[in-house]
C-alpha cells in the first residue's frame, strides 16, 4: 500500500507526503506530476526523491489544498441536505450518529 498523507509542517502551513513502500514497484511518473502541479500552484518541496517526497502547503490556498488532497488520496466526505434528509424521512430512513471521539 502506498503510504501518503497530511501533517503540520510548520505554525500556518501543512505538508503532504508521498512513499512508495520498498515491497512494491516505485512510482515515479505519479511523484513528479505531482511535484510539477504542486510548484506551479506555489507550493514547496520539502524533500525530493526519485519516487516520493514531500510538498508544503499554505492550506488556505484552494489551488495548493486541492493538489494535496489528490496527492493524499483524500475523499470528500458526502453533505446531506435538509432536503435529501426529508426525502430519506419519508420512507422512514434514519441517519445514524457520527461516532465521538
Amino acid at each position: 500500500m502506498i503510504k501518503r498523507h497530511i501533517y503540520e509542517w510548520v505554525n500556518s502551513e501543512l505538508a503532504v507526503i508521498f512513499i512508495t513502500p520498498a515491497t512494491k514497484p516505485a512510482r515515479a511518473f505519479f511523484w513528479l506530476k505531482h511535484r510539477d502541479s504542486g510548484m506551479a500552484a506555489g507550493m514547496r518541496i520539502i524533500q525530493n526523491g526519485d519516487a516520493e517526497g514531500c510538498l508544503g502547503f499554505d492550506p488556505t490556498q484552494p489551488a495548493e489544498a486541492k493538489i494535496a488532497l489528490k496527492l493524499a488520496g483524500a475523499k470528500r466526505k458526502r453533505q446531506v441536505s435538509p432536503e435529501q434528509l426529508a426525502t430519506l424521512a419519508r420512507f422512514r430512513f434514519t441517519p445514524r450518529q457520527a461516532a465521538q471521539f
